[in-house]
């Protein structure tokens, strides 16, 4: 199976007051990522030939500032985004070998984006959870060996690993072309919550 983003479709509110009545920065206005995907789907539970794809969406809620930073510093564009480390530790986790506590990794995962509403419980939906698994990398910067931190590509550092002195956080692009690129996204983004379009 394959997982593919089909569509993606920015909505940030242009209402300038939040629900005391008070005004709201550009960067704190709500706003709603929306990631529309296709899952293939083939003719038998193990494969087969490709018959068509589920469709589905996910949606990230958050404010115009966060969308920003995401759009300026996705974890896919960063040196620190391991994927092939994260697919090699789930493959592990599935084997025979595995300890009892490390065979629930993927488990705990999926879980985790269903509660996120990233996929809700349906059948189709957890065939969701597992494909997006499948995109799935650690962050180098962030883990450590007692620890690893998983990301999604379309994540960006979190807050606590942002400060004054670092407010990109860990990221470092893999190339100048995608420190460029996402400066641009980042800068029409918050144009867009200042109603400058």
């Amino acid at each position: 199976m394959a997982l593919k983003v089909s569509d993606e479709v920015l909505k940030i509110s242009t209402v300038g007051y939040n629900g005391k009545g008070d005004k709201l920065e550009p960067e704190a206005k709500p706003a709603e990522r929306r990631l529309m995907l296709e899952v293939d789907t083939h003719s038998g539970l193990n494969g087969g030939p490709k018959i068509g794809f589920i469709p589905g969406e996910v949606v990230i809620r958050s404010t115009a500032g966060e969308v920003a930073d995401g759009l300026k510093n996705p974890c896919w564009s960063c040196r620190a985004f391991n994927n092939e480390r994260a697919q090699k530790m789930l493959k592990y986790a599935a084997s025979e070998i595995a300890a009892p506590n490390e065979k629930t990794l993927a488990t705990e995962i999926a879980g985790r984006l269903i509660a996120a509403k990233l996929a809700d419980a349906s059948e189709s939906d957890k065939r969701f959870a597992g494909e997006i698994i499948k995109t799935l990398g650690t962050c180098e910067a962030l883990s450590s060996e007692k620890k690893v931190y998983f990301t999604l590509p379309e994540g960006c550092c979190p807050d606590f690993a942002r400060g004054k002195d670092k407010p990109d956080g860990p990221y470092k692009a893999r190339d100048k072309a995608h420190g460029a690129e996402g400066s641009k996204l980042y800068d029409k983004v918050l144009r867009v919550a200042q109603n400058k379009r």
